[in-house]
């Protein structure tokens, strides 16, 4: 499994302008075009960076949030 950050391709609002993260069973490009859900409402993103779920665990532990899975590469 795979923690990706994924710039959204959608009208956001300000507090939204940073990368999002989800996740991945597979490893992925960096660049590449997903499909993600956004606050229940699909949408497409560009893939900015990939770690390994294990480098990443404690943080994401720490976090206030859930991440969400990739719907579609």
């Amino acid at each position: 499994m795979y923690v990706v950050n994924i710039t959204p391709l959608l009208q956001l609002p300000q507090k939204f302008l940073k990368p999002l993260s989800y996740f991945v069973r597979e490893e992925i490009q960096t660049g590449t075009l997903v499909r993600i859900t956004l606050q229940s409402k699909p949408g497409y993103g560009i893939v900015e960076s990939i770690s390994p779920l294990r480098d990443k665990k404690f943080f994401l532990k720490q976090e206030p949030f859930f991440v969400k899975k990739v719907d579609k590469i």
